[in-house]
């Protein structure tokens, strides 16, 4: 299992900072609470059986070979259309690299998606860490004026189409929460 990005760790920082589990509640639920009024509803999945860990408002999920984090997006873009938010996004892990003294991460095409209850944006990316590069995908998704931020890392032997793969069929398993 890789370890979580550095994109993912950067988006972590402008929104959370201590660990807490939640793994107990994941396992007695038969959808999974995540930020923003949304859930994972994994039944049948990779995911079903995932480690999950929650910090504040954010959830991270670890399979065998995928590394989920998802994220409530962050107010500052709250406003924002899905394009400027992953123009955000995009220009942060460009610096966080540049600050790290690694190469800035080659940046994939844009795709946007949609699911009978969401839509969204994502973005694939080859990240450097030293010798090692990798894939990770960034989403931006949205439902009933709502937005969380999902980052997927995964092993290196993924190329970027499955990881976009893994990441729509991620996006079809979220769900708007019901409001209560």
């Amino acid at each position: 299992m890789s370890r979580p990005s550095r994109s993912a760790a950067l988006i972590t920082g402008l929104v959370i900072a201590g660990w807490v589990s939640h793994s107990a509640a994941y396992a007695q639920d038969t959808c999974l609470p995540l930020p923003s009024g949304f859930e994972l509803c994994a039944g049948g999945t990779i995911w079903q059986d995932a480690e999950s860990f929650g910090f504040e408002d954010a959830v991270v999920l670890e399979s065998d070979d995928l590394w989920l984090e998802v994220m409530p997006l962050p107010d500052l873009l709250a406003e924002l259309s899905l394009d400027a938010i992953m123009d955000s996004l995009e220009a942060e892990f460009i610096q966080q690299a540049a600050v790290e003294g690694q190469r800035a991460p080659q940046i994939f095409d844009r795709i946007s998606f949609q699911t009978p209850q969401i839509s969204g944006l994502m973005m694939a990316m080859t990240e450097f860490d030293y010798a090692d590069e990798y894939v990770v995908v960034t989403a931006v998704v949205h439902g009933n004026s709502r937005h969380v931020i999902l980052a997927l890392d995964g092993d290196a032997a993924f190329s970027a189409s499955e990881m976009e793969q893994n990441m729509r069929n991620i996006s079809d398993l979220i769900r708007l929460a019901e409001e209560g």
